[in-house]
């Protein structure tokens, strides 16, 4: 009787519910006397055994709705100079559509630029993000470095929100910020896709 219970509980703690038809077999071994039994208790195991080979099968469907998801999203890199500026950038592709761009930006000596686009999977732009560090060079004076952060966020046509800094001091989004904005991320986007493809894989 103890050794009835004691596989009842081990077989309730470990098996899920598509297993527990395997409990009659537990107690039906438990209450066998045979001198087989008695020289080979490890036959009270059986069921649990078959209980966590079936606990750890493998699950087809979530299989294949991983790989689906790998399929899916994907990732691509390269480089292009647009006018005076060396990017280096990476997409993000879901879909076969590009999702989000970040570029490196180096203007050669007079400063660098981190920059991440987002985008809908029709291709309409919803966030620019931009911090630029700049040398300027004012009359006479020595060269001087700012740090201008520019964050805009779109809806459709319009402009949903706008931040702009320059050295940490608030500064007022200008209306050629927007336009370069979005003739920015049509010009990269049209860089990076094929006419058969989202994008070109390694445009170095």
């Amino acid at each position: 009787m103890y050794l009835e219970r004691s596989t009842r509980s081990v077989l309730l703690s470990y098996c899920p519910p598509s297993m527990t038809p395997l409990l009659p077999l537990a107690r039906r071994n438990a209450r066998l006397r045979s001198p087989v039994l008695r020289r080979a208790p490890w036959l009270l195991m059986l069921p649990l055994l078959a209980c966590v080979a079936g606990d750890k099968a493998p699950n087809a469907s979530t299989d294949s709705a991983a790989a689906t998801a790998l399929a899916a999203a994907a990732a691509d890199t390269g480089a292009w100079q647009n006018g005076d500026e060396q990017i280096a950038w990476s997409s993000n592709i879901v879909d076969g559509q590009i999702t989000e761009i970040t570029e490196q930006v180096s203007f050669g000596t007079d400063g660098r630029a981190e920059r991440t686009l987002r985008f809908t999977a029709d291709g309409a732009l919803t966030a620019f993000r931009e911090i630029r560090t700049q040398t300027v060079q004012q009359s006479a004076e020595s060269p001087t470095t700012m740090r201008v952060e520019l964050d805009v966020t779109f809806a459709g046509d319009s402009v949903r929100s706008q931040t702009k800094t320059v050295d940490g001091a608030p500064a007022t989004v200008q209306p050629w910020d927007i336009e370069n904005i979005r003739r920015h991320a049509a010009a990269t986007l049209q860089q990076l896709r094929l006419p058969d493809s989202p994008a070109t894989p390694n445009r170095d």
